[in-house]
């Protein structure tokens, strides 16, 4: 058999601030540091953001995984501030 890679292998962890909110959970972002690259890229919300409603806003700093075959891409997995989480009611 042959041993798969993990995906944390295939993935760069990389730090970038939100410049634009876009529907169904994406984002542009632009990636913090490199300037003199890309523009921006398009982040979609994966993880725990989705799942706890983290409210991520224009000029959040947050932390996206980019493949390395895909440039164009992300998965944006933190949100570095988080003052603005949504609370969850206890259904009964």
């Amino acid at each position: 058999m042959s041993k798969v890679e993990p995906l944390s292998s295939s993935y760069i962890l990389k730090k970038a601030k939100v410049v634009k909110r876009l529907p169904n959970l994406m984002f542009r972002v632009k990636l913090i540091g490199e300037e003199d690259k890309k523009d921006t890229i398009l982040a979609y919300t994966a993880g725990k953001i989705k799942k706890i409603s983290t409210r991520v806003v224009v000029g959040d700093t947050v932390s996206i995984l980019v493949a390395y075959t895909d440039n164009t891409m992300a998965r944006l997995v933190k949100c570095d501030n988080i003052k603005y989480r949504r609370r969850l009611r206890k259904r009964r």
